[in-house]
């Protein structure tokens, strides 16, 4: 049996590269709500890094999801 990265790590930064992450104030708002929402869920508390990772990866998984929240933002507009 492998054990979870949780588990077998010494902190929460072993293993992972420090990137600035910089949020809009509603962004930062639903990832407060998302941990809490998740503790409520698991019983236990969740590293905000832990949940900042999740969710990347999750959006890596759902690029047509991300294209249109970029639309929603102004990529892709073309004023020719």
């Amino acid at each position: 049996m492998r054990i979870p990265y949780k588990y077998r790590r010494d902190s929460v930064q072993d293993g992972r590269e420090r990137v600035p992450l910089f949020l809009q104030s509603d962004t930062k708002d639903g990832e407060h709500d998302a941990r809490r929402e998740l503790e409520d869920r698991f019983g236990d508390d969740v590293s905000l890094t832990d949940l900042r990772e999740a969710l990347v990866m999750i959006g890596l998984d759902h690029l047509d999801e991300v294209e249109n929240k970029l639309e929603e933002w102004g990529y892709g507009m073309n004023f020719d």
